[in-house]
């Protein structure tokens, strides 16, 4: 049995409310030490077919089918032979683990959250109904906490397939004609990036040469220039300053040199 307290405040359903804490005490402990004699748990083969992600929640549900508090959620509700009448006013949307096994093992889920929502389900209505401190809404918050813990590993493993699937149609997508015109365009421009490569090479090579003539020339204008400057210094030795004597036989031949003036210039 599921679900079994109204928190009604009026004094009737106040009495139907300790009626069925005592209802859902009993009941815990008759399933308790009952477990193997009245029925067993629901069980299934894991579908092989169906993908990974899926065959992770049928096999979180069987763990959870498995679990101490599991018998007060694998059936449906009966606010008839519970005697909670205000059950279905108070929860719109029923939902226990037996439905989600018959919903799971005929294929009705597309996918691994459609599943989380139902099996959220479950435990949300038994936390709605049953107030909070009453041994179901615990069990519902244990059982809750439980599957929140297994589902992460669904999760992630769903995020996962569909990112590669994403992938793998983003690679197939690229593939074909087109694929081949991008090809054909990446050679075509390395095609051109190896002839402007070669022609810089060219430019550099040539620029080398031209510089090294030009170093040359520089070097012969330089040695032109030293021995011009060397040349100048020898005649500049030459040049001294003609004595008294010097003038004298000078004068003989040039005609003279006015006097208190010093030759200091000779015509080679």
């Amino acid at each position: 049995a599921a679900h079994l307290c109204t928190v009604s405040e009026t004094s009737k359903s106040a009495h139907r409310k300790t009626w069925a804490w005592d209802l859902v005490s009993e009941t815990v402990q008759m399933s308790s030490r009952t477990r193997r004699s009245r029925r067993a748990p629901l069980r299934f083969e894991l579908d092989r077919e169906q993908p990974k992600a899926m065959r992770m929640c049928q096999a979180l549900l069987q763990k959870l089918l498995q679990a101490r508090h599991a018998r007060i959620f694998d059936r449906p509700v009966d606010p008839v032979a519970l005697g909670i009448p205000d059950y279905p006013q108070i929860i719109s949307r029923p939902m226990d683990m037996g439905t989600v096994h018959k919903r799971i093992t005929s294929g009705f889920y597309d996918g691994p959250y459609e599943f989380r929502d139902d099996m959220r389900l479950v435990w949300n209505n038994a936390m709605t109904y049953n107030p909070q401190g009453h041994p179901v809404h615990t069990a519902a918050r244990e059982m809750a906490q439980a599957f929140e813990d297994g589902f992460q590993r669904i999760d992630f493993e769903t995020r996962n397939a569909e990112a590669k699937a994403l992938s793998k149609q983003q690679t197939k997508r690229a593939g074909g004609p087109a694929r081949g015109k991008q090809q054909r365009s990446i050679k075509s421009s390395e095609g051109h990036n190896h002839e402007e490569l070669a022609a810089l090479k060219r430019e550099f090579m040539m620029l080398q040469q031209k510089m090294a003539r030009a170093e040359v020339l520089e070097s012969k204008r330089r040695a032109g220039r030293s021995r011009r400057s060397e040349q100048k210094r020898k005649n500049q030795n030459q040049l001294k300053m003609l004595s008294e004597h010097e003038k004298s036989e000078l004068m003989k031949g040039i005609g003279g040199v006015p006097q208190g003036k010093h030759l200091t210039r000779l015509v080679l």
